[in-house]
């Protein structure tokens, strides 16, 4: 009778503790896949402007140029009063001064360069020379907007012969308005950019609607139907699916087909999101962003198509994490009570049989020592690591027959274990028998056998996934990293060349002036000499403080602290922010200086958007940065007046993809990956408090 009352006792503690198990688990495969979601979301919406940006800078660039060349800035001129024969002949000349150039950037994916008079009709297309003379102001609003307010206007628009993204610039000469340009990137060029940055499926639809208007109703037929939406129609790519995108476009209409209904009050209230989606097997994550016009209204939207190992492999990490700790615990829980019950012999022999059959079913690597460290028993995932027969390993020693490497893995702590009793996990590298190395969880207990007294069960789990996907965040950060390099650079190169142009022009106005001689041809080479130095300079000095290493090295604390605050006060001056900087001189530390700079930059650059953000505009932003000595360690405290952190998110800071910031300026993956640099690779600790009006961020580390 009190057996069965205990049996009944473990049976409901082993229903109690899987249901919560279950229930803690489907909140980690929700909350996993929210973040995926989020994660996609704003990848898209990044790729996306990244490559908007990159064509937006190619126009700047043109505009400066055009800007600059006196000969253009005349036939445009000249043109707007010109009669017909002479704006021909001056249309002829513009198209023989350019047309290499307009060669160069087919090969950058802009299809059309178009140049427009001061009272909106077409000057000259390069896409199409002989379509001249039409009026644009009332079919094309951006050429409207910027001839009225002489500011460029871009974004997407429909056009009379095409749909693209368009920027459009005005050409001003001596302080009046002569006319405007502008550059149009097709969706194909812009498809072939943004796969660069993720290859996946790429779909472009635009509202049915817009299409129907002039002037794009002369280029309706070009369109697809749409099978997301009845509201968009699908733009036309000349890339093609075969041999680009990663899958098959039936494969990608049935996907769109099946998302159809779920997405369809989304895509109604213009929203940008991500839907997960299950075919064949398979999850597909379906992002859609919204495309704004160059009148600011959402015009059409740019999809992206992926499949998604990650949540299969969380799904399938999550079952087998249910099924071993499920025989686990009921291995642990029948060795108990047949241990406390069952004296006989044979039947013990019987019921570690049994036993060996519940080893045998756990997908994970699980061994039974006893205290002495003899193998009690271990199951066939276990003996293929190990690359020896069950019947090799069973009553005998660990030290044995394996390698004094594995035995130091698989035996560590098992004094503390068979002292304390407490659990213990931690995690090890080990060799399989395919060879290659894996990154592992070993989680080992104490188990009481009335035979052979007290003993160890430990198993394995494989994470060497989870470290890749760890690794896959690290490279994403190195990635940020590169675009934080490219900014900065444009930052410091805009004085330069600056100069440089202003020296040019000299040169242009001394040769018309009668003036330049030998003399002032090589001043004025040797002051753009030197000033294109000084940006060669640059780039080297940008390309040291972004530098990676994997061999941790001797660094001064102080000094790297300094490389940092130039990199970063160039950029705050403007906005008001004032920056003060208390250093310790010879300070050491051994780690990775370019990522510990990246850190610091990384909180720096969050102190300086709080302040930004949260900070009254008549009211100084300040940062201050200091270090201290406490014993053998040395911390470095970064505090600003930009309002502090809320109570509510404050745990959730050093979580990845956990951000406050406004949608677009973060991802939330910069506090979380300076944590792992910080913590995992330097051995210190990362940490924040509130203080005063604002936030105190603190590194500590150990010093040499």
């Amino acid at each position: 009778m009190q057996r069965e009352i205990k049996l009944k006792y473990y049976v409901t503690a082993f229903a109690a503790v899987e249901t919560v198990l279950a229930l803690l688990l489907f909140f980690f495969m929700t909350t996993t896949k929210n973040e995926i979601l989020s994660s996609a979301t704003s990848q898209l919406r990044g790729n996306y402007q990244s490559v908007f940006s990159n064509f937006s800078l190619i126009g700047h660039s043109i505009d400066c140029d055009i800007s600059s060349r006196a000969e253009i800035l005349k036939i445009i001129s000249d043109a707007d009063s010109a009669d017909k024969d002479g704006k021909t002949l001056l249309r002829n000349n513009l198209y023989t001064i350019l047309s290499p150039f307009y060669e160069k950037l087919k090969d950058l994916d802009i299809v059309q360069l178009h140049f427009h008079l001061s009272d909106g009709t077409t000057f000259l297309r390069f896409n199409k020379p002989g379509a001249f003379d039409d009026y644009l102001k009332d079919a094309r609003y951006s050429v409207n907007s910027v001839l009225r307010n002489k500011i460029h206007v871009e974004g997407f628009e429909h056009g009379l012969y095409f749909s693209a993204f368009r920027y459009v610039f005005p050409i001003i000469k001596d302080n009046v308005l002569v006319g405007s340009f502008e550059t149009s990137v097709h969706f194909s060029g812009f498809e072939r950019n943004i796969f660069k940055k993720l290859p996946a499926e790429y779909v472009f639809m635009v509202k049915k609607e817009s299409i129907s208007k002039k002037p794009a109703s002369s280029t309706l037929h070009k369109y697809t139907e749409n099978y997301i939406s009845d509201d968009y129609l699908i733009e036309p790519s000349d890339i093609g699916n075969s041999g680009y995108a990663p899958l098959k476009k039936d494969t990608t209409e049935k996907i769109l087909l099946l998302a159809k209904n779920a997405v369809a009050n989304a895509l109604k209230r213009s929203l940008s999101f991500s839907h997960l989606l299950k075919y064949n097997d398979k999850y597909y994550i379906i992002s859609f962003l919204p495309i704004l016009s160059t009148e600011k209204h959402v015009d059409a939207y740019l999809l992206s198509v992926l499949e998604n190992r990650d949540i299969k492999l969380y799904e399938d990490f999550v079952l087998k994490l249910v099924a071993g700790t499920l025989i686990l615990i009921l291995i642990i829980s029948l060795l108990y009570i047949n241990n406390k019950t069952i004296k006989h012999k044979k039947i013990l022999e019987s019921d570690l049989k049994f036993l060996l059959l519940f080893l045998e079913a756990i997908p994970n690597p699980v061994f039974l020592t006893d205290y002495s460290g003899k193998f009690m028993s271990c199951n066939r995932e276990f003996a293929d690591i190990v690359r020896l027969r069950r019947r090799d390993i069973i009553d005998r020693l660990i030290h044995e027959i394996l390698s004094e490497e594995l035995v130091n893995i698989l035996s560590m702590n098992d004094k503390e274990l068979m002292r304390t009793g407490a659990k213990q996990v931690y995690e090890a590298r080990i060799t399989y028998s395919d060879g290659k190395i894996h990154d592992v969880i070993v989680v080992k207990a104490q188990v009481l056998s009335m035979s052979r007294g007290y003993g160890i069960v430990g198993s394995l789990l494989d994470v060497t996934e989870r470290k890749r996907m760890e690794q896959m965040l690290v490279n994403n950060s190195r990635l940020a990293s590169m675009g934080e390099l490219i900014t900065a650079i444009a930052h410091n190169w805009r004085q330069p060349l600056n100069e440089i142009a202003l020296t040019i022009g000299d040169i242009e106005d001394a040769f018309e002036f009668g003036q330049l001689d030998k003399t002032y041809l090589k001043d004025s080479v040797q002051s753009a000499m030197s000033t294109l130095r000084s940006i060669s300079d640059t780039i080297s000095e940008f390309r040291s403080f972004y530098k990676h290493s994997d061999v941790s090295e001797e660094f001064d604390v102080g000094l790297a602290v300094e490389d940092t605050l130039k990199k970063f006060t160039e950029s705050i001056e403007s906005f008001g922010i004032k920056c003060k900087a208390t250093l310790l001189e010879n300070v050491k530390v051994k780690g990775y200086e370019s990522e510990f700079k990246q850190v610091i930059l990384g909180v720096l650059n969050n102190a300086e958007d709080a302040i930004m953000d949260n900070t009254a505009v008549n009211e100084p932003g300040n940062i201050e940065v200091s270090m201290n000595m406490e014993s053998d360690k040395v911390t470095v405290s970064i505090t600003d007046n930009g309002g502090g952190i809320s109570e509510r998110v404050f745990n959730k800071i050093f979580d990845p993809y956990f951000t406050t910031k406004m949608q677009g300026k973060g991802i939330g993956m910069g506090l979380y990956l300076g944590k792992i640099i910080i913590e995992h690779k330097m051995k210190g600790r990362l940490y924040a408090h509130n203080a005063g009006d604002g936030a105190v961020f603190t590194i500590e580390l150990l010093s040499l």
